[in-house]
């Protein structure tokens, strides 16, 4: 499940945004410390923050740490805050955060802006690595790599790979999503996803070895120009 973090002492508003998430299949994870959240920010399943700008002793405190966040997590940060200030809401968006809600009544409109903007954060993301292959009727290419679908070949130069259907699909997943930061659970599901609805400790094992396989084939090229990083505590990146 998808999990929200709700940084905010303020306990009617908290248990408003936690029936509004569960209703849309969210967990919301709070949190009255803002020291705590930072360990949490790179976990794969974390689509959004609320933070309530009235937690901290100061504004510029809640800025100074904000902007810690934005640097850390790429994704919608929400602020709120009991009374409106305009020259908090100048900072908040020349800060690059994503909203600045007063005196929030009802939950659900917080958790559907979450909604909302994650879903331009997906696109964004699609768009700038579908910028960096190119497509051709059945062939992807990227860098000297092409994926040839209609064959199941990925070829280095004019040499074909000679992967295996599982390494091939592996391959052709992690071209496509080429640049970005992916978990074991995401690349189970594109790679594997029809044949099994759970993600588990077995399914994490099969992606590592996976991994490893094509790693090893990737290191037998002649410029090494292509490397699948791990990316510690969340996953995988192709670039």
């Amino acid at each position: 499940m998808n999990t929200i973090l709700l940084v905010t002492n303020h306990l009617k508003l908290a248990m408003k945004i936690n029936a509004a998430g569960n209703n849309r299949g969210f967990f919301i994870n709070n949190f009255t410390n803002v020291a705590d959240i930072d360990s949490y920010l790179n976990n794969s399943k974390i689509v959004g923050v609320i933070w309530d700008l009235g937690l901290s002793k100061s504004f510029s405190e809640s800025m100074k740490t904000l902007k810690s966040v934005r640097r850390t997590f790429n994704g919608p940060i929400i602020t709120i805050e009991k009374e409106y200030h305009p020259d908090h809401e100048q900072a908040i968006f020349e800060a690059h955060l994503d909203d600045y809600i007063v005196n929030p009544a009802e939950g659900l409109g917080i958790i559907l802006r979450i909604e909302q903007k994650n879903w331009v954060y997906e696109q964004a993301n699609s768009n700038s690595n579908e910028s960096k292959v190119s497509k051709h009727d059945n062939l992807i290419k990227y860098k000297n790599f092409t994926v040839d679908l209609k064959h199941f070949q990925v070829k280095y130069y004019d040499d074909n790979m000679k992967l295996t259907p599982k390494e091939f699909y592996l391959m052709n997943y992690l071209i496509r999503h080429s640049g970005m930061v992916l978990s074991r659970e995401k690349i189970y599901n594109g790679v594997w996803g029809s044949e099994q609805d759970e993600f588990s400790y077995i399914s994490s094992r099969i992606v590592d070895m996976h991994i490893s396989h094509l790693r090893d084939k990737l290191k037998t090229l002649a410029n090494d120009e292509a490397k699948i990083k791990t990316i510690r505590g969340f996953g995988y990146q192709f670039e």
